[in-house]
């Protein structure tokens, strides 16, 4: 997920600093504010927990966070450059709803501790690929 999402944040800057002309600390906080769209986000989602099981909103978040990347489109978007930022405020915090639900459920679901997948090999593990590789591969993956 975080190279999804790593990658669509340095695309993004880029954009807004090529084609609209915008300088870096405007960039840096318009990202930012897309980011903290995750925050009412997931207030609706504690709200509305119990209308669904746990994969229904897995499911959700996902199909959102896929049918926005339809908004990076320029043919779509027209050129706007709110467009773009509300693309990223879509997918990053369906991306970040779906991620932590699916951590979640690997943590009910870990292996008896001494195992390759227990509670802290799979946190290592985790850090290590959505991190190291993640954000390390996402940004290089989205503007090759």
């Amino acid at each position: 997920f975080r190279s999804v999402v790593s990658g669509v944040e340095a695309v993004t800057a880029v954009i807004l600093e090529t084609q609209f002309g915008w300088a870096h600390k405007y960039v840096g906080a318009a990202i930012s504010l897309t980011f903290l769209a995750s925050i009412p986000v997931n207030t609706l989602h504690k709200a509305n927990a119990a209308d669904r099981k746990m994969l229904g909103w897995v499911r959700i978040y996902t199909v959102v966070a896929l049918c926005s990347t339809a908004l990076l489109f320029r043919e779509i978007s027209r050129g706007y450059w709110w467009m773009l930022l509300a693309a990223d405020t879509l997918i990053f915090s369906s991306i970040y709803m779906a991620g932590s639900l699916t951590m979640g459920l690997m943590y009910q679901h870990l292996l008896p501790d001494g195992t390759w997948l227990d509670a802290n090999h799979s946190s290592l593990w985790n850090g290590l690929f959505s991190n190291a590789c993640g954000r390390f591969g996402g940004p290089m993956a989205g503007r090759w």
